[in-house]
């Protein structure tokens, strides 16, 4: 991604907040997490446990959590350095 897609894309993250973007990263990691184990169960012939994948969505939500909470920052970061860097 370029800088100036970056910055026009991380403007609009922001006017949203933190708590939006670490909720939303944590769901869709949960949500991918789950597709993915229900995904390996069918194509191996598995029976479903639904126990064991809504523990492959919680797994996934709080790694989400945890690298959008990483990457915030790190975004923050960035985005002032080419602001800085383009006046």
């Amino acid at each position: 991604m370029n800088n100036e897609k970056f910055i026009r894309r991380w403007e609009k993250t922001r006017q949203k907040g933190d708590g939006r973007y670490v909720l939303t990263n944590g769901i869709a990691m949960g949500i991918g997490m789950f597709v993915g184990s229900v995904i390996s169960r069918l194509i191996n012939l598995k029976p479903f446990d639904f126990y064991m994948h809504f523990g492959y969505f919680i797994g996934g939500f709080i790694g989400g959590i945890i690298g959008a909470i990483i990457n915030w920052p790190r975004n923050e970061r960035k985005y002032n350095e080419l602001i800085n860097s383009n006046l």
